[in-house]
């Protein structure tokens, strides 16, 4: 009897302890997948862009051109240190039988951004691009014409704070527009504002 207690003693205690070494091992695990979350976010950054060409030329007397602010009006980057996923959206659709300047612009790709002082950089983009419509610039006639091809862009910054800068970009698109190839240039006629989201 006391042989069986014996035995039942130290096979509880083997449990416990078997079941205390589980718990601090999974435990471990658990908190070695938070440090690598947590590296793999170090660094990363969110940024987020609006075109502040038309609500400028709103207070500023320019010409009636200017208001056409360039093909983008959204932007979205993602990413860590000098390279980053850019994403850039432009969209205008209003019925009016009057002016035809309905459009659709996106582009996707990636960027490297060069710091040429503590205020300044560059950066040259790389996007796949589709258009309907227009560029929204002053020399596009504001057709039906739709694009698909290839943007490089270059765009300058200007930082403000550690979080919010003002941008203008370039864009040079070779594509085809209605089945013929065609070379667009788009002039820096946007100013965008936008917020670095840092992550860390």
């Amino acid at each position: 009897m006391i042989r069986i207690i014996i035995l039942i003693f130290f096979l509880g205690a083997f449990i416990i302890n078997a079941q205390a070494q589980s718990e601090e091992e999974l435990q471990d695990l658990i908190e070695e997948i938070n440090e690598k979350k947590r590296k793999a976010r170090a660094g990363k950054t969110v940024e987020m862009g609006i075109n502040l060409t038309q609500t400028i030329t709103q207070f500023i007397p320019f010409n009636e051109s200017v208001r056409r602010a360039g093909p983008f009006t959204f932007l979205y980057r993602s990413g860590k240190g000098a390279k980053r996923f850019n994403l850039e959206l432009g969209v205008r659709i209003q019925d009016d039988n009057i002016n035809n300047d309905n459009y659709f612009n996106l582009a996707a790709g990636f960027l490297k951004r060069k710091e040429i002082n503590s205020k300044f950089s560059y950066y040259t983009s790389y996007n796949g691009i589709i258009n309907f419509g227009s560029f929204n610039e002053p020399n596009d006639t504001f057709n039906d014409q739709g694009t698909i091809g290839f943007g490089l862009g270059l765009g300058f910054e200007y930082k403000i704070t550690d979080n919010l800068k003002l941008m203008t970009e370039t864009h040079l698109i070779l594509g085809i527009t209605d089945e013929d190839p065609s070379l667009n240039t788009i002039p820096p006629i946007g100013l965008f504002l936008i917020v670095d989201f840092n992550k860390d």
